[in-house]
């Protein structure tokens, strides 16, 4: 949490099996709408080397922007929400810190 009214939060949701492109486009489209309210708006994008969606929103009745992709069959939605978190720099680095650590 970065302060009253702010969240930084990590959302997963695992699938059976690997997805094609365009079932993986379909479910990100889904997992974002699920999450996030109101006239957001989500644009293509290029996240840790996937192809996924960068996203605007209400989230938790909260102003919102965040990030959503696919590794292998695990979605990810990363979502700042709040009048701080939103805001440059807090946005960057919440977004620039998220990585994927290869399999153990």
């Amino acid at each position: 949490m970065a302060g009253r009214g702010n969240a930084q939060s990590v959302h997963t949701i695992e699938f059976p099996a690997a997805l094609s492109p365009e079932d993986q486009a379909a479910s990100l489209k889904a997992g974002v709408d699920t999450l996030v309210a109101g006239t957001g708006i989500s644009t293509p994008a290029s996240i840790a080397g996937h192809s996924g969606l960068h996203f605007t929103g209400q989230f938790d009745h909260h102003d919102s922007v965040g990030i959503a992709f696919f590794d292998g069959t695990r979605l990810y939605i990363v979502i700042a929400e709040g009048p701080y978190v939103i805001k440059e720099p807090q946005l960057t680095a919440l977004l620039e810190s998220f990585h994927l650590n290869a399999p153990a």
